[in-house]
């Protein structure tokens, strides 16, 4: 079982010190939140979509098909290209391996690069620098 939560800053005043940021604040106005649960879930329902259209095309004999949710999300990510700070727990990791944000592959993994060396990740947490 996989269990996953999404946090959506709208209106809410953000803690200071902390790495967030809040829709209302980005777009200069107070945003009403049915309007934004509704264009967040048909996104939902969208990415969704192509997942299960994915889904529907694999074979396990044969190569992995074009991901279009991996294709999309690389057209609309800003991680690729940056440097970035990894491990899989940053709060308990004194020594994160900082790298490069390279690619993402159609299982959905990020390729970090460090001096030459390649390096698949599939879970984790990174922190751009």
């Amino acid at each position: 079982w996989l269990w996953a939560g999404i946090v959506i800053n709208v209106n809410n005043p953000l803690p200071p010190g902390l790495p967030s940021e809040s829709l209302s604040r980005l777009c200069g106005k107070t945003l009403n939140l049915e309007e934004v649960l509704e264009l967040f879930l048909e996104s939902l329902r969208e990415n969704y979509g192509l997942l299960r259209e994915l889904e529907a095309r694999l074979d396990p004999w044969e190569e992995v098909p074009p991901n279009l949710l991996v294709s999309k999300f690389k057209d609309l990510s800003d991680t690729l290209g940056r440097c970035v700070a990894w491990a899989l727990d940053l709060d308990r990791e004194s020594q994160p391996l900082v790298a490069w944000a390279e690619d993402l592959l159609p299982n959905g993994s990020l390729v970090l690069r460090d001096q030459g060396q390649k390096l698949i990740v599939d879970s984790g947490e990174i922190l751009y620098l």
